[in-house]
């Protein structure tokens, strides 16, 4: 009985959620607020691709320029 009780309050978890994704999904379709948050993600990502790029080719000089201690 307590293995019923658990397996329907977990079903009852993920089908609730499920459905609010799916509200949410067609309030939002095909309105400006969706091109919003395209344009944005969009500028995100095509401004953090060359930070990326830079900040990881600074690291990679600065790890190849760095003078460790030899031991003898």
């Amino acid at each position: 009985m307590r293995q019923a009780t658990q397996l329907l309050l977990i079903l009852t978890l993920f089908a609730g959620s499920v459905m609010g994704q799916t509200d949410v999904g067609n309030i939002y379709c095909d309105t400006a607020v969706e091109d919003g948050v395209d344009v944005v993600f969009g500028a995100l990502a095509g401004l953090g691709l060359p930070a990326t790029m830079v900040f990881v080719g600074r690291s990679g000089l600065s790890y190849m320029r760095c003078v460790g201690l030899i031991a003898a």
